[in-house]
Formats: structure tokens, sequence, C-alpha cells
């Protein structure tokens, strides 16, 4: 009498196969999500690198780098000699304040500007998109900060994180509308949950 061998799987062996499928699934989201918790945080230490720039300057010169600038290059710190309002506002004032702070002794490296979400960090006065009447210097990720440039999930996570959750107020702000559906976000809520996904501004304010 010959042996013979069922070739079909039996339920042991497809619920093996179905554990370690949710496994992979799950290191898989996992993964994702610690990726995206990391560029997060490089995107505020990056933010918070630039201020912290800034105060040292200011602290050797006594005003804000590029601020009286009427050249995007200027060969001196003395040369910046026009009105120093504080306010950043002309096309060689925002050139000149990267510039200056690369400068010797470089306070940032021209990658510094880059940011983990794959856009620059720019800087722009106050305007309406950021919520805010008040004089006030900004860097925004992308050139103008008008567009939509980066996840608004990821605006949502700093804001949540870092400030005080309201897309329009505080110091990190973005073109969001304040609620729960896409595009939107509010104080507490689920970042990550899929149906936010939207590309929005995002805003940092400095000094």
């Amino acid at each position: 009498m010959s042996n013979t061998r069922n070739n079909g799987f039996t339920m042991i062996e497809v619920a093996i196969v179905f554990v370690i499928i949710g496994l992979i699934l799950g290191l898989a989201f996992k993964g994702r999500d610690l990726i995206a918790g990391a560029r997060v945080k490089n995107t505020y230490a990056g933010a918070s690198k630039i201020q912290a720039a800034i105060v040292s300057f200011h602290e050797r010169q006594g005003r804000l780098p590029g601020d009286g600038c009427n050249a995007a290059s200027p060969a001196t710190a003395s040369a910046c000699n026009g009105l120093h309002d504080g306010l950043l506002n002309t096309a060689a004032e925002q050139a000149a304040f990267w510039y200056e702070l690369q400068q010797q002794p470089a306070l940032l490296s021209a990658s510094d500007r880059n940011m983990p979400l794959g856009q620059q960090w720019h800087l722009v006065s106050a305007g309406t998109n950021l919520g805010s009447n008040t004089p006030a210097n900004w860097i925004v990720a992308g050139p103008d900060g008008t567009s939509g440039v980066i996840d608004v999930r990821y605006a949502c996570e700093l804001d949540n994180l870092y400030d005080d959750g309201n897309p329009a107020t505080g110091n990190i702000r973005s073109s969001a509308e304040v609620g729960s559906g896409a595009g939107q976000y509010r104080q507490g809520d689920d970042c990550w949950n899929p149906a936010k996904a939207a590309m929005k501004t995002l805003a940092f304010r400095l000094l």
C-alpha cells in the first residue's frame, strides 16, 4: 500500500501565510510612519537652526541679516546702511538675508535652506496668505508662500507638535483651513489620516 500526499494547503499553512503577510504590511506602514515622523522633526530642526542663526547675527551686527541691504550680495556688513526697520520686504533684502548668513563667519550653509519635504526655504514678509496683517518675517516652503507645495499632513503635524494646531494663528501657519476635511486640520487632529491629503503652504515666523 503506497502513501499518498494531499497537495493542497492545510488551514494552518494558510494561517501562517496570512500572518507573515500581515507582519510585512505592518512593518511597511510602520516604516512609512517613522520616515514621515523623521521628516517632521528634521523640518522643525532646520527652521530652528535658521532662527538661531538670525539671533547670532543680530547679536553681532545689531540688525537682522539683510535688513537695510540695497544689494543681494553686500560686500561688507556695513554696506547694508539703508533703513533698519526689522522688515525684509524688498528683493534685495531677502536675497541678502541668505547671503549674509552664509558669509564668514558662516552661520548657515547653502544646504541649510533645503527642506526634508523636498522644497527650499524662502523668505517673505507678512501677507494675507499667512493669516496676519501684523508686519513680520517668515520662512516659507516654496518660492512665494502662496502656492501649495507640501502635503498638508506635514503642516498639521508640525503645527500640532510645536505650535497651537491652528493653521491661521501662532508661529507655524499654513494655507489650510480649520476643520477635519480634506486639506484642513485643527488642534488634536490625527494628522496622518489619508483623507486629509492636499497640497498647502507652510510658514515659520522669524524674529
